[in-house]
């Protein structure tokens, strides 16, 4: 028996910073090719080990900008993750003091709740250029209809 019961609608507004993660992808399946010649030539000798390592590095770092949302909006919060090696950090429209929003680079000054309001706000600098070009006024629109501090700069 199945369930007629429909899951919530998603309001969620992703964007992904992929516009070079093809590139990194086959940049790093070719030094894999550059680093097997050595080792099958010479037995392992040589630079292949490193460049085997960032072979790999490129693999990962494309396949994870591929697949991990680099802002996401949702109904209260907003959502990032910048690098790959670091966590999301999620900040409370609420929590938002000011927003400066140009064509290349938003900058989000947010105090987190808790923290007295003289208190020097913490700031994300979130680069626009890794987003693909059609993705980027979509972006800078949900930036602007969704904190009410957003201003241009």
């Amino acid at each position: 028996m199945a369930d007629n019961v429909s899951s919530p609608v998603s309001t969620a507004l992703e964007f992904y910073a992929d516009r070079l993660a093809k590139k990194m992808i086959g940049i790093g399946c070719a030094l894999i090719v550059v680093a097997l010649v050595p080792a099958l030539k010479f037995g392992g000798v040589g630079l292949g080990g490193g460049v085997f390592s960032a072979s790999l590095m490129l693999i990962a770092t494309g396949k994870s900008r591929r697949s991990n949302a680099y802002l996401r909006f949702d109904a209260g919060h907003f959502e990032t993750k910048l690098t790959l090696a670091s966590g999301r950090q999620k900040v409370l429209y609420s929590a938002v003091t000011s927003c400066d929003v140009s064509d290349k680079l938003v900058v989000v000054h947010y105090r987190e709740h808790g923290q007295p309001a003289g208190s020097k706000p913490k700031r994300i600098y979130i680069p626009l250029g890794e987003l693909r070009a059609d993705d980027r006024p979509l972006c800078i629109d949900a930036f602007r209809t969704r904190l009410r501090s957003a201003s241009s700069a």
